[in-house]
C-alpha cells in the first residue's frame, strides 16, 4: 500500500522510476491476472468438456461458442476500467477500491442528470458522437466493431495511465 506508513517505504525507496512501477504494476494486474485468467478458463472448458462426454455424452463446446459475448470487448473494458482502478489507488489513502467504485458510479449519475438537463432545456437531441455509423463504420464485421471499441479504449486507459503516472510522481517528490 501506498498511503500506509508501515509499507509506503517499500515502494517509495524501491530503486525504479515511477514508470518502471506503474507498468509492473499494470502488467501484473492486467497482463499477468488477464493471462491466467483465460488459462484456467481454458483448462476448465478442456475438463469439463471430458467429463461431459464420458460421463453425459454431451456435444463438446468450444471456445468459439463460448466467445460469442465478444470475448475482445470484454478485455478492452477490463483495461479501461484496470486504469481507472490504479489511479485510484494512487489517489485516494484508505478504501481505495470502494471510493473508485462510488466515483465511477457518481460520474455516470453526473452524465445523465446532464444529459436530462440538456434534454430539457434544447429539447431531445440526437448526438450520436460515440456510435459506429458516425465514424462510417456501418458493417457488422467483427474487425470493425474491434477497432471501433479500441478507438475508445487505448486512449481512456491511456489517459488514465498518464494521470496514474503524474500522481505518482508528485507523490514520490512530496
Amino acid at each position: 500500500e501506498l498511503h500506509k506508513k508501515e509499507t509506503a517505504f517499500r515502494f517509495l525507496t524501491l530503486p525504479a522510476t515511477t514508470k518502471e512501477k506503474l507498468s509492473s504494476a499494470w502488467g501484473v494486474t492486467y497482463l499477468i491476472y488477464t493471462i491466467c485468467a483465460l488459462s484456467i478458463l481454458t483448462l476448465l472448458l478442456f475438463f469439463s468438456n471430458i467429463v461431459g462426454q464420458l460421463f453425459f455424452n454431451a456435444d463438446p463446446l468450444n471456445m468459439a461458442t463460448l466467445t460469442e459475448i465478444y470475448l475482445n470487448s470484454v478485455l478492452l473494458f477490463y483495461l479501461v476500467f484496470n486504469s481507472v482502478f490504479l489511479l485510484g489507488a494512487a489517489l485516494f489513502r484508505q478504501y481505495n477500491f470502494l471510493k473508485t467504485a462510488f466515483s465511477i458510479v457518481l460520474f455516470f449519475i453526473g452524465v445523465v442528470v446532464l444529459s436530462g438537463i440538456i434534454a430539457l432545456v434544447y429539447g431531445p437531441i440526437n448526438i450520436s458522437l460515440l456510435s459506429p455509423a458516425f465514424f462510417a463504420i456501418t458493417s457488422n464485421s467483427e474487425l470493425n466493431r474491434f477497432i471501433f471499441e479500441l478507438l475508445h479504449a487505448i486512449p481512456l486507459t491511456a489517459l488514465f495511465l498518464w494521470i496514474s503516472y503524474t500522481r505518482l510522481k508528485n507523490r514520490q517528490v512530496a
